[in-house]
């Protein structure tokens, strides 16, 4: 009887692992893309971004970045 316990608590974990992992999408990750540029659209390098997150998270996620010679 103590096997079939074991057997069915390993079940159960497994079951848990599965339905409560994260999805795949959540593990990738993200990204952002774009230029800064000037009035005149001419990139500008050396600029410092911060990107701030908006949506729900138990911590505030801010992130900072700097263009490149392309504005990029």
């Amino acid at each position: 009887m103590s096997r079939t316990h074991g057997v069915l608590a390993a079940l159960l974990g497994c079951a848990a692992v599965l339905v409560f992992s994260p999805t795949a999408q959540a593990q990738i990750g993200s990204s952002m893309r774009g230029t800064v540029v000037d009035v005149n659209g001419l990139p500008i390098p050396e600029v410092k971004a911060e990107f701030v997150y908006k949506g729900e998270s138990r911590v505030p996620i801010v992130k900072m970045a700097t263009t490149d010679k392309k504005g990029q």
